[in-house]
C-alpha cells in the first residue's frame, strides 16, 4: 500500500522531522517529535487569502490546537478556524485583517503537460522565512491509485508547503498542494526511489468547502505581466501558517 506524505513541517534543533501521511507540515523545537506533530514546538504550513477580510485556506493537518498564528512582513497574527474539513484535508481560518485575495479557477481545467507555479514556506528554521517559489508542470489528472480529486504534479516541495496554493500560467489557483509519495515507503516496498511526485486538491473541491462552509471567494483579476511581475503581486496573499 503506498504511502503518502503530508507538506507541514517540524523544526527540531539541527534535524528536520517530516510528518508522515500526506504533505508534510513543519515543525520546529520542542523535543522532536514525528508522525505528523508529536513534538511540543511550533509546526508550519502555507495558507492563500480567498476574501478582503482576512480568511485564507490552507492545510488541515496543520490544526494542532485552536491557538493558530498567520506570519505576516508585519509580525504574528492570531488566526481564528471557521471550518475544518477532515477529509478533504482543507482548514478555513481568518484573521482580523483586510487582505488581499488570490483568484480561483472557476473549475479545474488543467491538463497534463500545464505549468505550474508553487509559492509557499518551506523549512523556514532552515531556510529563511522569506516566501519561496517552485516551478513545474501536470504529469496527471488524478493522484494516488487514480483519486479524481488530486492531481499530479512535479514542482519541488518541502514540509511547510502543504496548503499552499498552486497556480497556472495565468496566476490563478488550480489546487491546494496536500500530498507527495513517501520515497522511503515507495523506495522499500518497489525498490525506486520517486522524484517530485506531489499532489493537489483540484480547486473544485476546494470551492465546494469554502461554500459549505458559508464562504464566497473573492473574485478578483488574476494579475497580468510576466511571470516576476505575476509573483510579486501575488506575495501578499500568501501567508506562513503556524501552530503551538
Amino acid at each position: 500500500m503506498f504511502r503518502i506524505r503530508l507538506f507541514c513541517r517540524v523544526i527540531a534543533p539541527l534535524f528536520l522531522v517530516l510528518a508522515m501521511a500526506a504533505c508534510s507540515a513543519h515543525y520546529s523545537g520542542g523535543g522532536g517529535g514525528g508522525g505528523g506533530g508529536g513534538g511540543t514546538g511550533k509546526v508550519t504550513a502555507t495558507g492563500f487569502y480567498v476574501t478582503d477580510n482576512g480568511v485564507l485556506v490552507t492545510c488541515g493537518h496543520v490544526l494542532r490546537s485552536q491557538k493558530m498564528r498567520v506570519e505576516t512582513s508585519q509580525g504574528s497574527i492570531p488566526a481564528t478556524i471557521l471550518h475544518h474539513d477532515r477529509t478533504m484535508d482543507i482548514a478555513i481560518l481568518q484573521v482580523a485583517a483586510r487582505t488581499v485575495p488570490v483568484s480561483l479557477e472557476d473549475g479545474f481545467m488543467a491538463q497534463r503537460g500545464d505549468e505550474v507555479t508553487l509559492l509557499g514556506y518551506p523549512l523556514p528554521s532552515l531556510q529563511g522565512p522569506e516566501m519561496k517559489a517552485t516551478f513545474g508542470r501536470v504529469n496527471s489528472l488524478s493522484g494516488v491509485r487514480g483519486d479524481r480529486k488530486f492531481f499530479q504534479l512535479d514542482a519541488a516541495v518541502q514540509p511547510g508547503n502543504s496548503g499552499g496554493p498552486v497556480f497556472d500560467a495565468q496566476g490563478r489557483v488550480m489546487g491546494v498542494l496536500l500530498r507527495s509519495l513517501d520515497e522511503e515507503m515507495v523506495r522499500g516496498q518497489f525498490r525506486s526511489t520517486p522524484q517530485n511526485v506531489n499532489y493537489a486538491l483540484k480547486v473544485d473541491l476546494v470551492r465546494k468547502v469554502l461554500y459549505a462552509a458559508g464562504i464566497t471567494p473573492r473574485e478578483n483579476a488574476a494579475p497580468m505581466g510576466g511571470l516576476t511581475q505575476r509573483i510579486t503581486k501575488l506575495e501578499p496573499s500568501v501567508v506562513m501558517v503556524s501552530a503551538n
